[in-house]
């Protein structure tokens, strides 16, 4: 929360990962950070219980992926059993 985007950035392309986790207050400083991200191809975000998540606006061919749509799925996979 106390990087700057350019150090987020540098984080993420250092370790290349394709999905980044990250809070509903801290999506929207994604919207400036992803052109500087290119292999991240998902955004999964803990949703607030109160205030609806605006997702509109972000780099395309972006996945943004509510957290409680990871436990649905989760809980309907037939993986491992």
């Amino acid at each position: 929360a106390t990087l700057g985007d350019d150090a987020i950035a540098h984080g993420i392309n250092e370790t290349e990962v394709s999905l980044v986790i990250t809070s509903h207050d801290l999506l929207p400083k994604f919207k400036n950070i992803l052109s500087k991200t290119p292999k991240v191809k998902q955004l999964v975000y803990m949703e607030d219980q109160l205030v609806k998540t605006d997702t509109s606006g972000f780099k395309a061919g972006i996945e943004i992926i509510p957290f409680s749509e990871v436990v649905k799925k989760g809980a309907s996979s037939d993986i491992g059993t």
